[in-house]
């Protein structure tokens, strides 16, 4: 209720040429939406100045990944872009992967943070690492809106920034998600 008005109300204030509006749909854990990462994601986005919309969705609607579906929910809710993610655990250590659609170009863009021997505060802390690193990549990758001395992303896997924590073993075969994008 109170949480979404002043959302809303953060949102009629964006300026015309402001990002666009981003849906944050779930963060998958084993099967599950997490509402603390998405929560956290939210959260870090709104700080970041990017205009979100997280609004009640059923669970199916949270873990959308079908092309079809990102463009029924961008719609639904007049947002440019969706996001959404998996956490992918592995005893103590995780892999966050957020990925953003841009509904306009039909273009994903993925990055990955890796938590090795992870807490739950330092799994959320990675979470919202990645959706920054995210945000920074697609401003990086808009030369329009985005300053001259701003590195271009190249195709293909995101540039890692900061300290690699290569110790941790790869993520277990997930199932085959349809990440059609």
């Amino acid at each position: 209720g109170l949480f979404l008005v002043s959302l809303w109300g953060l949102l009629v204030s964006v300026p015309a040429q402001a990002s666009p509006l981003t849906l944050v749909l779930g963060l998958q854990r084993e099967g599950q939406s997490s509402s603390r990462a998405r929560s956290v994601v939210v959260q870090h986005l709104l700080r970041m100045g990017e205009p979100v919309l997280s609004p009640s969705l059923s669970s199916v609607e949270l873990l959308c990944t079908e092309r079809a579906c990102l463009q029924r929910l961008g719609k639904a809710y007049s947002a440019q872009r969706v996001l959404g993610g998996e956490i992918f655990p592995n005893d103590r250590s995780f892999l966050v992967r957020l990925w953003r659609y841009d509904l306009a170009n039909e273009q994903p863009l993925l990055v990955e943070e890796r938590c090795t021997e992870c807490t739950e505060e330092l799994l959320l802390e990675s979470v919202s690492r990645a959706a920054g690193r995210l945000v920074d990549a697609v401003a990086a990758s808009a030369p329009l809106s985005a300053p001259a001395s701003t590195p271009t992303v190249a195709p293909g896997p995101v540039a890692t920034t900061g300290p690699a924590l290569a110790t941790a073993p790869p993520p277990p075969a997930a199932p085959a998600t349809s990440l059609d994008l």
